[in-house]
């Protein structure tokens, strides 16, 4: 199969997913719409597959913090590469000429997306029509999440059309490199530096993630469990403000740690007890699957869609909704009064859990996906309603 992806930029964890689909198909391709995006500091390392950039202007938009891109040449583009298949993820200018190219050429255009239901509510009628459109259109889809599932069903997609792929992370590269910081000779003396449990909450620091709510939290948990440490890994506009309010309450051991590049970010899942993931709004929540596939406890918003698809109540993590922040925090000591073994035992639960959105995996039902679409006797490449 000689497969084209249009995506926006590359990320960290992306780059093993296409890596491992690249070992799967004859020829991989991937259209990207700009290098980075402005709220992104991520250092990527070597990749093995086909990348490049396609031509265009940025777009910065007022209240956004990622400016527009508007691509161009996409389909000239893609007629060089003859692609047997489209996978293009989003609604962008150079969505719309990938799925152009489709139409003319007769090939599958798949729809890809990591999408929230509060999109699909109100806003502007032409942002939505467009959407339907290019989905009534599309061959099919592959979704982020359950919930990204059923925005594509909203746009007009049949749910046997669908493939449901949670987005996958290395999850053995996350649990043997934390593993393996763990039984460094050096890992205790740095443990050592904090006196009780150490939460970890790993996002932009921006209020969207929660993190108003997460420090009302953790106000009152000290009240208990004063030798509770937070870890905050992260950078974002609101970190100045953010490091005021914690000086100006004395939180000695609540810690803006910063911007951490990926693979460095083992570090902290090594030293953390529990995550905590306080989100008000998430399209999927790595973070989540990372620190399960770190065999650590999960305590995650109701309000990030990877928590639907990956934590079930007690086994696998646990669910909070953080604007209920007496109940949050009730759900937080809890945990951290939980005998040691009993959280060894979530934790386990929880990477065999997440074991299963597991990169190769992942890559295999997508191509086997592809294949259903392009094989002979497949429903119609574009499909005219």
């Amino acid at each position: 199969m000689n497969l084209a992806i249009v995506t926006n930029i590359l990320t960290p964890y992306r780059i093993p997913l296409f890596e491992a689909i690249s070992r799967q198909v004859d020829r991989l391709s991937v259209l990207l719409m700009a290098e980075t995006e402005e709220n992104r500091d991520w250092i990527l390392e070597g990749y093995r597959f086909d990348a490049e950039v396609l031509p265009g202007f940025h777009l910065p938009i007022r209240g956004r913090e990622t400016a527009v891109h508007m691509n161009y040449g996409v389909t000239e583009r893609l007629r060089r590469l003859n692609p047997d298949l489209v996978l293009s993820g989003g609604f962008a200018p150079a969505n719309w000429g990938a799925l152009l190219y489709c139409a003319k050429h007769r090939k599958p255009y798949l729809a890809w997306g990591e999408l929230a239901l509060r999109s699909c509510a109100g806003g502007n009628r032409l942002r939505h029509g467009l959407r339907r459109l290019i989905c009534g259109l599309s061959s099919g889809a592959v979704a982020s999440s359950s919930e990204a599932k059923r925005v594509f069903m909203h746009y007009g997609i049949d749910e046997a059309d669908i493939l449901c792929a949670p987005m996958p992370i290395d999850v053995d590269y996350v649990n043997s490199e934390v593993a393996a910081f763990r039984a460094h000779p050096g890992f205790q003396d740095i443990k050592s530096r904090y006196p009780g449990p150490v939460l970890l909450s790993v996002a932009r620091l921006i209020d969207a993630k929660g993190y108003p709510q997460l420090f009302d939290m953790y106000a009152e948990i000290v009240k208990t469990r004063p030798e509770t440490t937070l870890l905050a890994v992260g950078d974002g506009p609101e970190g100045e403000r953010y490091g005021n309010h914690i000086a100006a309450r004395g939180w000695g051991n609540l810690h803006l740690v910063g911007h951490v590049q990926w693979r460095d970010l083992m570090t902290y899942y090594a030293l953390a007890d529990i995550v905590v993931f306080p989100s008000l709004a998430d399209t999927f929540g790595a973070v989540v699957a990372e620190g399960m596939a770190a065999e650590l406890p999960v305590i995650s918003s109701i309000h990030a869609a990877a928590t639907e698809d990956l934590i079930e109540e007690g086994k696998t993590g646990f669910v909070i909704d953080p604007l209920d922040i007496s109940g949050s925090i009730q759900t937080i000591l809890k945990v951290l009064a939980m005998p040691e073994e009993e959280l060894r035992r979530v934790g386990h639960e929880a990477f065999l859990r997440v074991r299963n959105i597991g990169i190769e995996g992942s890559a295999r039902r997508m191509i086997e996906f592809f294949h259903s679409k392009v094989k002979p006797g497949a429903s119609r490449a574009i499909r005219h309603r």
